[in-house]
């Protein structure tokens, strides 16, 4: 079984395709600022998403692992990040949940998600 940070940059490659695959374009991976992390940034039409990928090897909730700790710590960082890049003004947060069971991988995309 890969070390669980392994299984992150796994998760957060696959992630990227899928989101590609939806239109979507990626305009920052792992962005940091004052120690607070949004895993990717991205853009669709005109709304600017904050996602975070969470990946499991096994049938649990990926998503369920995202909490309201991490998601105020995403909230401060995108706050920074629109004061950096103020041209978008519709903004999103969301969750890309990956499972990766026997070598396939399982998705669920939650949109629009608030604490």
């Amino acid at each position: 079984m890969a070390d669980h940070n392994d299984v992150g940059k796994i998760g957060e490659a696959l992630a990227v395709k899928y989101l590609e695959k939806k239109g979507y374009r990626i305009l920052h991976r792992n962005w940091t600022i004052h120690k607070k992390e949004i895993d990717i940034i991205a853009s669709l039409g005109s709304v600017l998403h904050f996602i975070e990928v969470k990946t499991l090897q096994c049938r649990d909730w990926p998503e369920e692992r995202v909490t309201k700790k991490k998601f105020r710590d995403i909230c401060i960082a995108a706050d920074e990040y629109m004061l950096l890049y103020p041209e978008f003004e519709d903004i999103q947060f969301d969750i890309v949940a990956i499972n990766l069971l026997n070598g396939e991988a399982f998705y669920h995309f939650v949109e629009d998600i608030y604490w």
